[in-house]
């Protein structure tokens, strides 16, 4: 069984696992994923669709879920470029990204 480069619990993950990740080039595996956007970016090319991308999301969190687990990491490019994260226009959604994402990161497993 291969290594991994990166903590199965996502409990155990901090900025150094991220900037590990990039470091060393990490490409996505069947426990890993990355999203370069949060929501559907009005700017994106080339396509996909508004619907194609929200089901692309849906396939990658289905599969996490019927599988061993694993971590869909947001704001992370395919290229393995850090792309943060924009903050939310209202106080409701800071709030939710606040918390889930930075506080308590969630992985399915």
């Amino acid at each position: 069984m291969q290594e991994r480069l990166y903590p199965s619990s996502v409990d155990e993950w901090d900025v150094e696992t991220l900037e590990g990740l990039v470091e060393h080039s990490v490409a996505e595996d069947q426990y890993l994923e990355y999203k370069q956007y949060l929501r559907y970016p009005d700017h994106r090319e080339p396509e996909p669709s508004k619907s194609e991308w929200r089901k692309d999301i849906e396939r990658e969190f289905a599969a996490f879920a019927n599988a061993s687990g694993g971590v869909i990491l947001f704001g992370m490019s395919d290229d393995i470029e850090y792309n943060p994260i924009e903050e939310p226009e209202n106080e409701i959604g800071r709030h939710v990204i606040r918390s889930s994402l930075v506080e308590n990161p969630v992985a399915i497993c």
